[in-house]
């Protein structure tokens, strides 16, 4: 099957100081000069794909999963496949139950079946 994680890029926390101006839309108009620190991770930052990658690998460490050592794409747990491009996703798996277990270890991120 496949799934796809809305707005991926948007999930990774930032593990360093940027800043950037006021958007126009939403400056503030009692500190028009200020600018903002970034706490998680916006489409067009430089590092955001890495943020990201980074949150998906925790999130399958967490529950289980292994790395494939020929492909870091690949992950599996017992007779269960995942392989994964940005944010697009196919799994095999034989058992209902084992789809399951995907969806929980992806449970905080917005994941939806193709």
């Amino acid at each position: 099957r496949k799934f796809d994680i809305k707005t991926a890029f948007l999930n990774g926390i930032i593990d360093e100081d940027i800043y950037v101006y006021q958007p126009t839309m939403y400056k503030s108009k009692e500190y028009p000069n200020h600018i903002c620190k970034l706490k998680k991770s916006v489409y067009g930052l430089k590092q955001a794909p890495f943020c990201w990658n980074r949150e998906l690998v925790n999130a399958l460490k967490r529950s289980g999963f292994i790395q494939s050592t020929k492909d870091a794409c690949v992950w599996y747990k017992g007779n269960m496949i995942i392989g994964y491009h940005v944010d697009d996703f196919i799994v095999s798996y034989s058992k209902e139950n084992q789809l399951e277990q995907f969806k929980y270890a992806l449970k905080e991120f917005d994941i939806v079946d193709l």
